[in-house]
């Protein structure tokens, strides 16, 4: 209920831009493709989480788990692809009690691999690719980070919590 009722105002506050929440509906959306299979399973057996799966085909896993959505980027470049779990109890691995493991794919490479409630992608962009905002939350309170580009990787580059029930900012992430 705390995830529905934060997750509510944080999808609204963008209304024009992509967003995507831990429940949201992946109908449609494409499997991943061989080549970013490939891209992902090697962040996933160099994390050594081969025994999440079960399965000694780790990419085939990731290709029957997980889908994409591409993200305009602009000025004739390649987009950015948003990789998910598909919202179906067979791709659990890639789900904590409340947040989804996600993926942004460019030019064949891993440039954020994150594990929270919601993402939304904002106005601005760094080094060509959009800003994003990443939602964490728990005990009533949201933690909203946004994330830059930085020419090779996603960082981190400011964070606020805001209290869920009355939507009041706490100040800065500690």
């Amino acid at each position: 209920m705390i995830m529905l009722a934060s997750t509510t105002a944080f999808a609204t506050a963008n209304e024009t831009g992509f967003a995507n929440r831990t429940e949201d509906s992946t109908h449609g959306w494409p499997h991943i493709s061989p080549n970013m299979a490939t891209v992902l399973a090697q962040q996933w057996q160099g994390e050594n989480r081969s025994e999440w799966t079960g399965d000694a085909d780790i990419e085939g896993q990731l290709r029957r788990s997980l889908v994409w959505h591409a993200l305009p980027v602009g000025h004739g470049q390649p987009p950015v692809y948003f990789v998910r779990p598909v919202l179906n109890p067979d791709a659990r691995d890639f789900y904590g009690a409340h947040a989804f493991m996600h993926w942004l794919i460019w030019q064949n490479k891993i440039v954020l691999s994150r594990s929270d409630d919601a993402i939304r992608v904002l106005a601005g962009h760094s080094h060509g690719l959009p800003d994003i905002e990443e939602q964490d939350c728990m005990g009533g309170r949201c933690w909203l980070s946004t994330w830059q580009y930085d020419g090779q990787a996603y960082q981190d580059r400011a964070c606020h919590m805001v209290e869920i029930a009355t939507h009041q900012e706490l100040g800065t992430c500690k």
